[in-house]
């Protein structure tokens, strides 16, 4: 299956972001994923990676496909900025790991 984003619609506090639903025989369903803009802004989810990540939750549910109105809940949404979390953590680790040693710029240096 393969979701195609049509746009999205903002109903006070909600986003929700429409999607087509294209199944191998080419038939096209409407589908839709709301998401809680407060939730979004407390786990410092950028607003424009929310589409990608809307998609992402259509293909972990692809199992349903009578669900074409879901929602990306705070949970989700937690489980996502975990994954950024360790992913940030990783990328300082290994910069960490590949600087170069720094010099001793102490006056403690033998003479």
């Amino acid at each position: 299956m393969e979701y195609v984003f049509t746009g999205f619609r903002q109903d006070r506090n909600f986003r929700r972001y429409a999607f087509q639903a294209v199944a191998d025989d080419r038939t096209r369903t409407e589908m839709s994923v709301s998401a809680d803009v407060a939730f979004v802004l407390k786990h410092k989810i950028p607003l424009q990676e929310l589409p990608l990540l809307c998609r992402r939750f259509l293909e972990g549910n692809a199992g349903n496909p009578a669900n074409v109105d879901l929602t990306f809940t705070e949970s989700d949404m937690l489980g996502y900025a975990s994954e950024r979390a360790a992913a940030a953590e990783l990328a300082a680790a290994k910069r960490r790991s590949h600087a170069p040693p720094r010099p001793d710029t102490s006056d403690n240096k033998p003479k």
